[in-house]
């Protein structure tokens, strides 16, 4: 499926290049922040584990009333990050905390800033591969002293496993229904969709009907481009997150006519029954150019769609006398017909399925051209 996949602009610039001179740090460590590369985030809580832990201790008294900790991490390609932040253990009203993160490995301006409001942060990033800083810090606020934990969960999953529509064909050929799945956010229940190609924004004018909202997929009759905008609720954490989707359709009306010769490789096929995804059935019928050895496969693709070959037609390799081998790949044949090896090498050698020997040793019958002289293996 030829698809591209536009991510929309967020309210705050993710993936900007920082200008200047990356600014010094006056931090003595920092400390490697573990990021749970994952394949899906709707379950974020129960797969990733706790990325970086940071004890506080606050001292009015000690002249001790703010302390930061600096850290770093990686990923390897480019993807959406969840960042969750919880401190523990802490006094009301005991302290103010935030959290950041640097992009750039420069610590120049940050790309996210969060205060740990209510003892809690919750954030998304959409990030290029690379390495980030962070930055955890703790001031007291009303007490006077506070002995509290910082806890910070980082999860990622790679830009292009996110989103994905999948398209299925109708039976008939006459439709096809395309479903929208993502791997973000378990709120994730916001979808639109248009004819033809929208700009890459997040502007369309007009919705489609027909969504069904319990598999987020919709269906369409006429071939051409449909951009497919899919956003979160309003009240999910991942909120910012919008996915812009051209997906091109040009399967509809591709069926294949009942009876009809086609050709693939170097055989002819003669369609049985047609159906698509995979439904429909021919038998082959001939080979394009006689050569020495013919493989008769599992399933065919014609016109894009695959067909299971269920019959070696009468006649089909008859007087074909340099065809030496014939390897059977298909576990799907029911009958061979009259004379359709009769004429090929005597001493040809005749390959099949290992499951199928017994009963595909069966089908050559006399009839079709099989002789004692040829030899039929797994």
């Amino acid at each position: 499926m030829k698809m591209k996949k536009y991510i929309v602009a967020v309210a705050f610039a993710l993936l900007c290049v920082f200008a200047g001179k990356p600014v010094e740090v006056q931090a003595t460590t920092f400390e490697d922040v573990k990021v749970y590369e994952v394949s899906d985030l709707r379950n974020y809580d129960q797969v990733v584990g706790l990325s970086w832990k940071l004890d506080w201790s606050l001292n009015k008294d000690a002249g001790v009333t703010k302390q930061v900790r600096y850290g770093k991490f990686t990923i390897s390609q480019k993807s959406y990050v969840h960042i969750k932040t919880a401190t523990v253990n802490e006094k009301t009203w005991a302290a103010d905390e935030f959290f950041r993160v640097y992009g750039n490995e420069s610590m120049a301006t940050p790309i996210m800033e969060n205060t740990i409001d209510y003892g809690s942060g919750d954030d998304w990033l959409l990030l290029e591969a690379g390495t980030y800083y962070v930055e955890c810090g703790t001031e007291l606020y009303q007490k006077s002293e506070s002995t509290h934990t910082t806890k910070v969960m980082i999860g990622a999953i790679p830009e292009d496993g996110a989103v994905k529509a999948t398209k299925t064909i109708s039976a008939d050929g006459k439709s096809v229904t395309i479903t929208v799945e993502q791997k973000l956010c378990e709120e994730f229940s916001y979808l639109k969709w248009d004819e033809g190609k929208e700009s890459n924004t997040l502007t369309m004018q007009v919705c489609g009907k027909n969504i069904d909202p319990t598999t987020y997929s919709f269906t369409v009759t006429k071939n051409g481009t449909y951009t497919v905008l899919y956003a979160p609720k309003s009240g999910a954490w991942c909120k910012d997150v919008n996915c812009l989707m051209f997906v091109e359709v040009n399967e509809i009306g591709a069926n294949l006519e009942k009876g009809k010769t086609y050709k693939a490789g170097n055989l002819k096929y003669k369609v049985v029954t047609p159906g698509l995804n995979g439904t429909g059935t021919v038998m082959v019928t001939g080979v394009v150019k006689q050569k020495s050895s013919v493989t008769i496969p599992k399933t065919v693709t014609l016109k894009g769609h695959k067909y299971q070959v269920v019959k070696i037609n009468k006649n089909a390799f008859k007087g074909k006398s340099k065809i030496k081998k014939i390897t059977i790949k298909s576990t799907y044949i029911t009958s061979i017909g009259k004379n359709a090896i009769k004429g090929i090498n005597k001493k040809a050698t005749i390959k099949v399925p290992k499951s199928k020997y017994n009963a595909y040793k069966k089908l050559f019958k006399s009839s079709t051209g099989y002789k004692k002289t040829m030899k039929i293996k797994k």
